[in-house]
């Protein structure tokens, strides 16, 4: 009975084995090339969220500093009205 290596190896030539390698590879470096591009947008839309949270921080700020002028202004506007 042969062995299963050696039936393998007498059924399929090197060249095969060589050619299944080789698409195995490529199908590696496709995967590893959208993985990575997959991180790098993931890394960008990270920046995007983050500088729109700052953008909004400072959008919030304002509008509080806004309502507090209309209250002084709404308060002196009552003093001047009595």
């Amino acid at each position: 009975m042969l062995d299963l290596d050696t039936f393998f190896i007498e059924k399929f030539p090197k060249a095969t084995f060589d050619f299944f390698d080789l698409c195995f590879a490529r199908a590696k470096g496709v995967f590893n090339n959208e993985m990575n591009r997959v991180r790098a947008e993931g890394r960008n839309l990270q920046a995007e969220v983050e500088s729109a949270g700052r953008i909004m921080q400072e959008q919030e700020n304002l509008l509080s500093e806004k309502q507090k002028e209309i209250e002084a202004l709404s308060y002196e506007r009552d003093l001047l009205r009595r």
